[in-house]
């Protein structure tokens, strides 16, 4: 049941903008479609559903026709993941590694084909109702509130239901990657792949600060030795550099780093 739920809440049209997976950007699922992106793929299915019940419309030119309507909302379910599907390919070049103009183009790239669709839609049902009597639009606006009902109630939700039914394993639900395994250039990277200086002094504070436990130290009458972390200097000028460092950090001079370890005595 859980399956079901998450493939609804990342493939309906209306479900996947009010109730959106909690997906973090370089996580499970790098490509997953972003909330911008689920809002505009909902717009391209409202007037995707507009221009295909202008396009054909009812024998009767003043009475709506469901089943025409059921086929409407039938074509527009590929159409619609198609453009999904778009917006995952552009999605996956933010994560390659590479050049960042090519990876933003490209996400433009995706964009610009879902932003096109949709103003051809609603400039041809602009057009094609300008051409029409008021009854025949009427007609056309009935129509397609059958059409999304379809689409939204019938179509969709079985589609959902027939793809987790297929599918493996939803990706939300498979084991974390470990650390490090993504990649790409806006992908954020993980402490444990980069690697630190040489000369880099290990920080371990008890306290929270050291500013603040020394000069809390003088009211408490408690005493405070300073000591660099265990990793060796390899010279005396890395020791020389370490000892000014810590004696920097309590001195409170400006810039200084707070790398010192404080044990309490």
């Amino acid at each position: 049941m859980e399956k079901i739920i998450l493939f609804f809440r990342d493939r309906h049209t209306i479900i996947m903008n009010v109730l959106p997976l909690d997906v973090p950007f370089s996580g499970i699922d790098p490509l997953h479609v972003r909330d911008a992106q689920a809002c505009m793929l909902f717009w391209n299915a409202l007037v995707l559903l507009l221009f295909l019940n202008f396009h054909f419309p009812s024998s009767d030119k003043d009475m709506p026709d469901a089943g025409m309507a059921f086929c409407v909302s039938i074509v527009v379910l590929p159409m619609c993941a198609l453009l999904r599907l778009i917006f995952r390919g552009s999605n996956n070049w933010l994560n390659e590694e590479g050049s960042p103009l090519l990876a933003v183009s490209m996400w433009d790239g995706g964009w610009l084909v879902n932003m096109v669709v949709f103003g051809l839609s609603v400039g041809f049902s602009m057009a094609r109702s300008s051409c029409l009597e008021a009854d025949e639009v009427a007609a056309v606006m009935v129509e397609w509130l059958l059409s999304m009902i379809f689409s939204w109630i019938i179509i969709e939700p079985l589609y959902c239901l027939l793809i987790s039914v297929l599918s493996g394993p939803f990706p939300a639900l498979r084991p974390p990657a470990q650390d490090g395994a993504s990649s790409g250039w806006m992908a954020p990277a993980s402490p444990t792949s980069r690697p630190a200086p040489a000369n880099q002094v290990q920080v371990h504070i008890e306290e929270r600060k050291v500013d603040k436990a020394v000069a809390e130290a003088p009211a408490a009458g408690v005493s405070y030795a300073v000591a660099p972390a265990a990793a060796p200097a390899s010279t005396d000028a890395e020791k020389a550099d370490t000892d000014r460092t810590s004696s920097g950090a309590l001195a409170g001079a400006p810039g200084a780093q707070r790398s010192v370890r404080v044990h309490r005595i």
